[in-house]
């Protein structure tokens, strides 16, 4: 869908003519060559005809009375249309955007959040960026969370609603108006991905997920396509119907990893070399004394650990320092 913006109407010359009686009418003469105006007499309509005639005349003169802009609106099938689901595709983005941020080439300023408070299940927050390069684009994802939409399957809605905004860089008109729901999880999942592929140890073999949801099922796309040393992967969440449907998803794709639910996330932990949070949870449940000492734990959730937890690791390495901040709970986000 396309949409056009218009910044001002044109005139036409008849439109020239009738303004151009009135002044004339009102006691002053209308150049049609040069476009000026003469005052024969003194009239009160001069000086706002005057003004009027001017503008108008100048802006079509200079071709500058509209400009165009086509917003492109796409839904959440257009995305994957777009290829959204190409993990190859994906991964590679990622790297490519934390390549840029190295360089210097985005700004990636504070979020900006609406919260009511501990009772309430839902939030929002604008996260605005602009990415440079040889395409340059400003832009901002409106992030919605509702956990209310869990307590209410008939809704089918997801805890998280996304959409982004994106603008040109030159002339700062809006161009595109997209849902970001799947882009969202699927680059938590790459970047968390990328993560493990640069900072775990390169003999690690087996590995945690924490979190059946639609950020967990990206991960194991992402885990499968760019960790081939992992061979051996536990998938726990609190509800182990849907972590056993979601390990089921990935039987059939011909993969040596073996993929398999557990029921104890401590336990799971203590055998992983790498560990990948994927939670909405509001209370921490990882501890210190479960981890291997070279470990690789990989924190995407808001708060998957404690402060004290936090405080135990060897090394600690945020994307970005400014962004990431410890909120009232203390909690790294």
């Amino acid at each position: 869908m396309f949409g056009e913006t218009r910044i001002f109407g044109g005139v036409s010359k008849g439109a020239y003519r009738k303004y151009a009686g009135n002044i004339r009418r009102s006691h002053t003469k209308f150049d049609k060559n040069t476009g000026q105006l003469h005052k024969k007499h003194t009239s009160p309509l001069y000086n706002i005809h005057t003004a009027v005639i001017g503008i108008r005349y100048y802006m079509e003169r200079r071709s500058f009375f509209m400009i165009k802009s086509e917003i492109l609106f796409l839904k959440q099938e257009d995305v994957i249309e777009a290829g959204l689901f190409d993990t190859e595709l994906v991964m590679r983005s990622a790297e490519e955007t934390l390549i840029k941020w190295a360089k210097g080439e985005i700004v990636n300023t504070t979020k900006v959040g609406i919260h009511l408070g501990e009772n309430h299940p839902q939030f929002w927050v604008a996260m605005p960026a602009y990415v440079g390069g040889d395409h340059p684009i400003a832009g901002f994802k409106w992030a919605a969370e509702s956990h209310e939409n869990k307590q209410h399957p008939e809704w089918n809605l997801p805890v998280g609603i996304d959409i982004t905004i994106l603008s040109d860089a030159t002339t700062a008109l809006p161009v595109c108006i997209l849902d970001a729901g799947l882009i969202t999880a699927f680059r938590t999942a790459a970047s968390g991905t990328l993560g493990a592929k640069y900072l775990a140890k390169k003999t690690a073999k087996t590995a945690t997920l924490c979190g059946a949801g639609i950020v967990g099922r990206f991960f194991i796309r992402c885990i499968l396509h760019s960790l081939p040393n992992i061979k051996h992967l536990e998938v726990f969440d609190l509800d182990q119907k849907k972590c056993q449907a979601l390990v089921d998803e990935f039987k059939d794709i011909g993969t040596d990893v073996e993929i398999v639910a557990v029921p104890d996330i401590g336990a799971s932990v203590r055998q992983a070399d790498i560990f990948f949070g994927a939670t909405t949870t509001k209370v921490p449940y990882l501890k210190a004394d479960w981890c291997k000492d070279d470990a690789t734990i990989i924190h995407m959730g808001p708060c998957e650990a404690p402060p004290e937890f936090l405080k135990s690791c060897h090394t600690m390495i945020v994307d970005n320092w400014e962004v990431g901040h410890l909120s009232e709970s203390k909690y790294l986000t």
